[in-house]
């Protein structure tokens, strides 16, 4: 019969006590898998372009959002 696979016993850690140590080391093996394709440097700037300007629209849009409010809340007052 196959077992199924386990951890190897925890090692000494120099500066963690065993139980801190085995709890970083399962918590550091539930963690996914990283892509097998590591992002360039031209998306990350892409994507980090593209995040800057929606903030940016929708700072805008807000804003603009905010005036147009504030202009029809204003009563209008005749001309004398």
């Amino acid at each position: 019969m196959i077992s199924p696979p386990t951890s190897p016993p925890p090692t000494p850690h120099p500066f963690l006590a065993p139980g801190r140590a085995s709890s970083i080391t399962s918590w550091a093996t539930s963690l996914p898998e990283r892509s097998s394709r590591p992002s360039t440097a031209s998306e990350i700037d892409g994507m980090s372009r593209d995040a800057a300007f929606e903030a940016y629209r929708q700072l805008k849009l807000a804003l603009f959002s905010k005036v147009w409010n504030t202009q029809l809340s204003k009563p209008v007052r005749p001309e004398s």
